[in-house]
């Protein structure tokens, strides 16, 4: 009888692994467009008009504690994920995205990393309670 018996544990490993990491990327990628549409669209922005350099279109910068305005683009654009073995990441490497995400001694913080996950919160921790098939 025990010759029978064939363990697929390694099998039921696999597809768990590779469900949780599904998951954990689709939570990440409802993060990461979060920080796109707060940055883009954002709440009313309440901070000084400019133009954008070199043109005549202008913008509202961020107020303190508003998340960033985009001005060019460059700074929404760099935000990318990445997807560890346990763990998910969302972030630039822009060092003036972590300046405008902290503050700085002559800049209140702008954040949008913590804000865009509260924003889409809900969804976030839907995807990481998917059943895993």
């Amino acid at each position: 009888m025990a010759d029978n018996f064939r363990s697929n544990k390694d099998e039921v490993f696999h597809r768990l692994k590779a469900g949780y990491e599904r998951n954990v990327l689709a939570a990440i990628l409802l993060w990461h467009g979060a920080i796109g549409r707060r940055m883009q669209r954002g709440p009313t922005r309440t901070g000084r008009v400019y133009k954008v350099p070199g043109t005549s279109v202008e913008y509202v910068a961020s107020a303190e504690g508003e998340s960033p305005a985009v001005r060019t683009g460059l700074l929404v654009q760099s935000y990318d994920t990445d997807l560890g073995p346990t763990v998910g990441r969302v972030g630039t490497p822009e060092k003036y995205g972590l300046h405008l995400e902290r503050g700085t001694e002559n800049i209140a913080p702008r954040p949008v990393i913590r804000e865009a996950f509260n924003d889409a919160r809900d969804a976030i921790e839907q995807e990481l309670r998917r059943e895993i098939e």
